[in-house]
């Protein structure tokens, strides 16, 4: 475990070229639905009245700036924060050290299990498929199958996040049901921390509904019963997990028109069959 906080140091990547085009009048003639899926995909709040939803992405709007190319974060500790011009032999015992998270990150994640660790060297990126507050999601390719590369990309990355992400991994690599996403692995280097998971061609429900040909009867009566056998292999599983954010966003649509269940950030482990659980969690607009 690390024995400090540790944060990711970036060059703040704020692009949004989906919002370029678009101003107030725009955004006032959307859907609230609309308005909360532009809001959840930049990290922003998803609650309040669709004025302040509409303030809330200007005011990301306006923060938005280009950078001739992607950043690449660096690890360090918060008491090193913030980096000042180093000497040689600081920046050898800096890239130790650095190595040294290296393996110390990479254990937080995988505990020891096998053959899920991935060289990022070995991923291969294709278009971005989104983007969120946190996270560009990518089309790509590793080892000649096809894969979705969520790359994270944080500011201030401490342990507290570490510790989320590891959740949702160890959540993802118990499942193998072909209604729930497959995870394939994840790449641990401080520079590069990406989830790889299936790829489902058609994006998520939400986009089939609003971007295709309205689902005939059959096909919509197709998919409610994939994301119930999803969730019937979540809920008896033992011990059983509880999804709790389901909906549309979260449900990804095949090539061959399959439905997965995707997204278990939020999921918890119920210990007992017989536990209620109480908390509130998802999204309150849905």
């Amino acid at each position: 475990m690390f024995q400090q906080p540790l944060f990711f140091k970036t060059t703040q990547r704020h692009i949004d070229p989906s919002l370029e085009s678009i101003d107030r009048p725009f955004l006032d003639k959307m859907a609230l639905a609309d308005l909360v899926e532009f809001c959840q995909d930049r990290g922003l709040r998803t609650t309040g009245s669709k004025a302040e939803l509409i303030d809330d992405l200007l005011h990301w709007k306006e923060d938005t700036r280009p950078v001739p190319a992607p950043s690449t974060p660096q690890l360090f500790d918060d008491d090193d924060y913030p980096f000042s011009s180093a000497t040689a032999e600081q920046q050898r015992l800096e890239q130790q050290r650095l190595e040294l998270n290296s393996r110390e990150f990479s254990a937080l994640f995988l505990d020891g299990s096998p053959g899920l660790d991935i060289p990022y060297e070995e991923l291969r990126f294709g278009r971005r498929l989104g983007c969120g507050g946190f996270k560009d999601c990518y089309a790509g390719m590793y080892k000649g199958e096809p894969v979705a590369i969520g790359e994270l990309r944080l500011t201030q990355f401490n342990e507290v996040d570490l510790q989320e992400i590891k959740h949702e991994i160890n959540v993802l690599k118990q499942l193998r049901h072909e209604n729930v996403i497959r995870f394939i692995g994840v790449c641990t280097n401080p520079q590069h921390l990406c989830i790889i998971t299936e790829m489902c061609e058609k994006g998520d429900l939400f986009d089939v509904i609003r971007k295709y040909k309205k689902p005939s009867f059959a096909q919509q009566v197709s998919y409610m019963y994939d994301i119930a056998l999803g969730v019937s292999y979540l809920h008896q599983r033992r011990p059983s997990i509880i999804h709790r954010d389901l909906k549309s966003m979260n449900i990804l649509i095949s090539r061959d028109d399959r439905a997965k269940v995707n997204d278990f950030g939020l999921a918890r482990i119920r210990p007992k069959s017989n536990a209620l659980m109480h908390t509130q969690c998802g999204t309150p607009n849905w």
